[in-house]
Protein backbone atom coordinates (compact mmCIF):
# COMPACT_ATOMS: atom_id res chain seq x y z
CA UNK A 1 0.00 0.00 0.00
CA UNK A 2 1.26 3.78 -0.56
CA UNK A 3 1.58 5.50 2.32
CA UNK A 4 1.23 9.37 2.11
CA UNK A 5 1.52 11.70 5.13
CA UNK A 6 -2.04 13.34 5.93
CA UNK A 7 -2.01 16.61 4.70
CA UNK A 8 -5.46 17.65 7.16
CA UNK A 9 -3.39 16.51 10.43
CA UNK A 10 -4.33 19.01 12.98
CA UNK A 11 -1.30 20.51 15.33
CA UNK A 12 -1.97 20.61 18.98
CA UNK A 13 -0.75 23.20 20.93
CA UNK A 14 -0.90 25.59 17.47
CA UNK A 15 -1.83 28.90 18.90
CA UNK A 16 -0.36 28.38 22.31
CA UNK A 17 3.13 27.89 20.83
CA UNK A 18 2.69 31.15 18.79
CA UNK A 19 1.90 33.47 21.05
CA UNK A 20 4.66 32.07 23.49
CA UNK A 21 7.41 32.60 21.41
CA UNK A 22 6.07 35.56 20.01
CA UNK A 23 5.33 37.70 23.25
CA UNK A 24 8.41 36.56 24.57
CA UNK A 25 10.42 37.81 21.68
CA UNK A 26 7.96 41.45 21.78
CA UNK A 27 8.59 41.17 25.69
CA UNK A 28 12.17 40.84 25.36
CA UNK A 29 12.40 43.90 22.83
CA UNK A 30 10.59 46.10 25.12
CA UNK A 31 13.63 45.73 27.60
CA UNK A 32 16.34 48.00 27.87
CA UNK A 33 19.50 46.73 26.99
CA UNK A 34 18.12 43.40 25.69
CA UNK A 35 16.26 45.03 23.05
CA UNK A 36 19.95 45.47 21.60
CA UNK A 37 20.10 41.86 20.55
CA UNK A 38 17.51 42.61 17.98
CA UNK A 39 20.45 44.95 16.38
CA UNK A 40 22.05 41.58 15.32
CA UNK A 41 19.19 40.15 12.37
CA UNK A 42 16.44 40.46 14.56
CA UNK A 43 17.65 37.81 16.55
CA UNK A 44 15.18 38.00 19.50
CA UNK A 45 12.09 37.55 16.86
CA UNK A 46 14.20 34.60 15.55
CA UNK A 47 14.59 33.24 19.43
CA UNK A 48 10.92 33.66 19.57
CA UNK A 49 10.44 31.81 16.13
CA UNK A 50 12.46 29.12 17.00
CA UNK A 51 10.73 28.56 20.03
CA UNK A 52 7.64 28.65 18.70
CA UNK A 53 8.63 25.62 16.28
CA UNK A 54 10.64 23.36 19.06
CA UNK A 55 7.71 23.66 20.69
CA UNK A 56 5.27 22.22 18.28
CA UNK A 57 7.93 19.72 17.75
CA UNK A 58 8.04 18.59 20.81
CA UNK A 59 3.96 17.93 21.07
CA UNK A 60 3.51 16.73 17.29
CA UNK A 61 6.57 15.26 16.48
CA UNK A 62 8.25 17.21 13.62
CA UNK A 63 6.19 19.83 11.96
CA UNK A 64 6.21 19.81 8.02
CA UNK A 65 8.41 22.83 6.08
CA UNK A 66 5.34 24.84 5.43
CA UNK A 67 3.78 24.56 9.33
CA UNK A 68 7.43 25.31 10.35
CA UNK A 69 7.44 28.40 7.98
CA UNK A 70 3.57 29.83 9.47
CA UNK A 71 4.20 29.16 12.78
CA UNK A 72 7.77 31.15 12.80
CA UNK A 73 6.31 33.95 10.46
CA UNK A 74 2.88 34.53 13.05
CA UNK A 75 5.62 34.24 15.84
CA UNK A 76 7.59 37.12 14.36
CA UNK A 77 4.32 38.96 13.60
CA UNK A 78 3.13 38.77 17.68
CA UNK A 79 6.57 39.97 18.53
CA UNK A 80 6.82 42.77 16.46
CA UNK A 81 3.36 43.93 16.58
CA UNK A 82 4.00 43.30 20.59
CA UNK A 83 7.05 46.03 20.16
CA UNK A 84 5.92 48.29 17.57
CA UNK A 85 2.53 48.62 19.23
CA UNK A 86 3.68 49.66 22.30
CA UNK A 87 6.57 52.14 20.32
CA UNK A 88 3.79 54.14 18.82
CA UNK A 89 2.04 54.50 22.09
CA UNK A 90 5.15 55.73 23.21
CA UNK A 91 5.98 57.65 20.26
CA UNK A 92 2.25 59.35 20.42
CA UNK A 93 2.41 60.35 23.63
CA UNK A 94 5.48 62.66 23.07
CA UNK A 95 4.73 66.09 24.40
CA UNK A 96 7.18 68.99 24.15
CA UNK A 97 7.26 68.34 27.90
CA UNK A 98 8.32 65.28 28.51
CA UNK A 99 11.13 65.60 25.75
CA UNK A 100 12.40 68.54 27.53
CA UNK A 101 12.57 66.13 30.35
CA UNK A 102 14.31 63.51 28.60
CA UNK A 103 16.59 65.85 27.07
CA UNK A 104 17.49 66.99 30.85
CA UNK A 105 17.94 62.96 31.35
CA UNK A 106 20.15 63.11 28.54
CA UNK A 107 22.23 65.92 29.02
CA UNK A 108 22.79 64.40 32.56
CA UNK A 109 24.83 61.46 30.44
CA UNK A 110 25.89 63.15 27.78
CA UNK A 111 26.86 66.84 26.65
CA UNK A 112 26.88 65.73 22.84
CA UNK A 113 23.12 65.71 22.89
CA UNK A 114 22.13 68.45 19.84
CA UNK A 115 19.13 70.44 21.18
CA UNK A 116 18.27 70.84 17.48
CA UNK A 117 17.82 66.81 18.11
CA UNK A 118 15.17 66.98 20.46
CA UNK A 119 13.21 69.45 18.36
CA UNK A 120 12.72 67.29 16.06
CA UNK A 121 11.04 64.96 17.81
CA UNK A 122 8.49 67.26 18.13
CA UNK A 123 7.65 67.92 14.66
CA UNK A 124 5.25 65.27 12.97
CA UNK A 125 7.37 63.92 10.50
CA UNK A 126 9.43 62.51 13.02
CA UNK A 127 6.43 61.07 14.21
CA UNK A 128 5.21 59.58 10.48
CA UNK A 129 9.09 58.43 9.98
CA UNK A 130 8.64 56.52 13.02
CA UNK A 131 5.54 54.72 12.46
CA UNK A 132 7.00 53.85 9.15
CA UNK A 133 9.77 52.28 10.66
CA UNK A 134 8.09 50.24 12.76
CA UNK A 135 6.21 48.70 9.95
CA UNK A 136 9.46 47.79 8.43
CA UNK A 137 10.40 46.05 11.71
CA UNK A 138 6.83 44.44 11.91
CA UNK A 139 7.66 42.88 8.25
CA UNK A 140 11.25 42.23 9.31
CA UNK A 141 10.12 40.26 12.65
CA UNK A 142 7.77 38.08 10.61
CA UNK A 143 10.77 36.96 8.14
CA UNK A 144 13.00 36.61 10.90
CA UNK A 145 10.67 34.30 12.50
CA UNK A 146 9.92 32.46 9.59
CA UNK A 147 13.60 31.88 8.99
CA UNK A 148 14.40 30.67 12.33
CA UNK A 149 10.98 28.42 12.29
CA UNK A 150 12.65 26.82 9.47
CA UNK A 151 16.27 26.37 10.98
CA UNK A 152 14.85 24.79 14.12
CA UNK A 153 12.75 22.03 12.31
CA UNK A 154 15.81 21.65 10.18
CA UNK A 155 17.79 20.77 13.20
CA UNK A 156 15.13 18.85 14.80
CA UNK A 157 15.63 15.94 16.20
CA UNK A 158 11.80 15.16 16.40
CA UNK A 159 10.21 12.14 14.53
CA UNK A 160 8.53 13.03 11.54
CA UNK A 161 4.90 12.24 11.95
CA UNK A 162 3.68 8.78 11.54
CA UNK A 163 2.02 8.14 8.00
CA UNK A 164 -1.41 7.78 7.35
CA UNK A 165 -3.25 4.83 4.93
CA UNK A 166 -5.19 6.06 2.81
CA UNK A 167 -8.52 5.12 3.11
CA UNK A 168 -10.37 1.80 1.82
CA UNK A 169 -13.22 2.02 -0.62
CA UNK A 170 -15.54 -0.77 -0.70
CA UNK A 171 -16.60 -0.91 -4.54
CA UNK A 172 -18.45 -3.83 -4.25
CA UNK A 173 -16.01 -6.28 -5.81
CA UNK A 174 -15.41 -8.70 -3.03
Amino acid sequence: MNQISNPSRELQGWGRSIFIGGALAGVLSLLPIINLINLFFLLLMQIGGGITVFLLNRRNGRVRFGESLLAGALSGLIGGLTFSLFAVWTVLRLTPEKIEMLSDRMRMFSSLVDPQMLEIMQTSQFKVTALIFLAIFTLLSILAGAFAGVIVRQFSHAPDPAPVDPPQTDDGNS
